[in-house]
């Protein structure tokens, strides 16, 4: 009986410790809770992908191995992320990495840019 409250005691606080939050949500949704509040903007694309055009008011942490993390690491981890790239195939590693950073809360748009466009939205560059 012991072995099994520690076990699920064990289990209980891994769950707390890893209490982040990711959601997908569609541009459209990502669009509103832009409208609405306090947020960090994040586009993960190469340099070059975002010079051709981005969300207005992101900021460009491209996710890259040697420089990712360190880069991601001057965000404020208090504010909600909204997080995306060209399609939205790099976000999952990159919400992984920043939960071990200690990163909170994040939205990632589904589709990335691509869905964004496609949704009619406008891109700055």
């Amino acid at each position: 009986m012991k072995k099994i409250i520690i076990y699920v005691l064990f289990i209980l606080v891994l769950v707390l410790i890893s209490c982040s939050s990711s959601k997908e949500i569609s541009p459209k949704e990502a669009y509103e809770m832009m409208n609405r509040g306090d947020y960090t903007l994040i586009d993960m694309s190469k340099p070059p992908k975002y010079k051709d055009g981005h969300i207005k008011g992101a900021i460009l942490i491209e996710f890259h191995p040697k420089t990712f993390k360190k880069e991601i690491s001057k965000i404020d981890k208090s504010k909600p992320i909204i997080i995306y790239c060209g399609t939205g195939k790099k976000t999952t590693k990159a919400v992984s990495v920043m939960k071990d950073l200690g990163f909170k809360v994040f939205y990632i748009i589904s589709g990335g840019l691509r869905a964004w466009k496609e949704a009619g939205f406008q891109v700055v560059k």
